[in-house]
């Protein structure tokens, strides 16, 4: 350390203590790259000093808080108040067996639980045919027999109805009185515990068909917008209707088919999924193509990856690719100034830390426009 540097440090112990080493006049004839220093070390200190203060202030409230939420806590308790925190997804999925085993009469421990819950990811990443089988020739083996039937249950999709109305009001009333019949008549016995919006339906079904006939009498006595209010009232009741039939479908998938036919309904086709394209394009502004890809993922879930991206151009029949800016964590970007009227042809790569880079995937080809 030199000796300014000392001199320094010596001035501003000594401003510390409220005293001084050195005279004013001494201080006027330090050179301004001294004084220059001594400032900007008073105020890193003081930006120190201002960190600590607001540090402690910020602790202060931290434990101020705690302690008032420990204090209405005991409150609660005392008072025999309950307390709802929101359930995680561990949660629910734990709610979900238990009572899924319960409908079949079964009362599963907490160890019971967490076995089927391992059996529930270990078949979300099944992804073969032939996996399948070999997990269901091993599943009495590792779960038991007590097990088997909830992990099954929770394998196989719930059969359930839907009810698609016409949107011709005159259709819309005919198909409402269909449904209200086929529960009135139970032709096939699977409505013995009568739908209890029946009564209710029935009766909207007459209004709406009364409101049709005055509206198309053109007497003025009914209106489009009267028409449109019973269909609504209508629609209520349909729709308290399809729970009604999912209810019965939910205690007997056996005979799930059935009971919805019999109440006139549809089967609830479950919805595809991973269907989206692993590498896909679209036309952006003129002379742009935006490529899209699957964000990338391992064992399910998202994990940082660079993206790669190439076009490609036709020259002299041979196939010459150019790369593209890299990106980062974004499974998507823009090809700019590409030319018009011509097959341009694109293609992407990822690389993760875990599954290294991937090949090029298969090029697709787009006429820029």
């Amino acid at each position: 350390m030199n000796t300014n540097d000392k001199e320094i440090k010596e001035n501003l112990k000594a401003a510390d203590r409220n005293e001084s080493i050195v005279s004013a006049e001494e201080m006027l004839c330090l050179s301004n790259r001294k004084m220059n220093s001594i400032k900007r070390m008073i105020d890193k200190k003081e930006r120190i000093n201002a960190d600590k203060i607001r540090n402690q202030e910020m602790e202060i409230e931290r434990k101020i808080l705690k302690t008032a939420r420990l204090e209405y806590d005991d409150f609660l308790m005392a008072n025999d108040f309950a307390v709802h925190k929101p359930w995680n997804k561990s949660q629910l999925e734990t709610i979900k067996i238990i009572e899924n085993a319960a409908k079949m009469g079964i009362e599963l421990t907490e160890k019971e639980v967490r076995k089927i819950k391992k059996e529930l990811r270990i078949q979300a990443k099944i992804v073969h045919p032939v996996q399948r089988i070999k997990y269901l020739n091993t599943l009495g083996e590792r779960v038991g027999s007590r097990g088997v039937p909830i992990i099954l249950l929770a394998m196989i999709k719930l059969i359930k109805a839907r009810c698609p109305m016409p949107r011709n009001y005159r259709k819309f009333q005919l198909k409402a009185v269909k449904l209200a019949k086929a529960q009135t008549d139970d032709i096939f016995g699977f409505f013995s515990d009568p739908f209890d919006g029946l009564d209710q339906m029935i009766e909207d079904t007459g209004t709406l068909f009364t409101e049709i006939e005055n509206y198309e009498a053109n007497n003025g006595t009914g209106s489009l917008e009267r028409v449109k209010r019973a269909i609504y009232e209508v629609k209520l009741s349909v729709a308290a209707l399809v729970v009604y039939v999912n209810k019965l479908c939910r205690a007997d998938q056996e005979n799930s088919l059935a009971i919805i036919a019999a109440a006139g309904m549809i089967q609830r086709k479950p919805r595809a999924k991973n269907t989206k394209a692993d590498f896909s394009l679209k036309h952006g502004a003129t002379g742009e193509i935006i490529l899209i890809s699957l964000a990338a993922k391992i064992n399910g879930k998202k994990v940082t990856a660079t993206y790669y991206w190439q076009y490609g151009l036709m020259i002299e029949g041979v196939l010459t690719w150019y790369d593209l800016p890299d990106t980062i964590n974004q499974c998507k970007t823009t090809a700019t100034g590409m030319p018009k009227n011509i097959t341009v042809f694109f293609r992407k790569s990822v690389r993760t830390k875990k599954g290294g880079r991937s090949k090029w995937c298969k090029e697709i080809g787009i006429s820029p426009r």
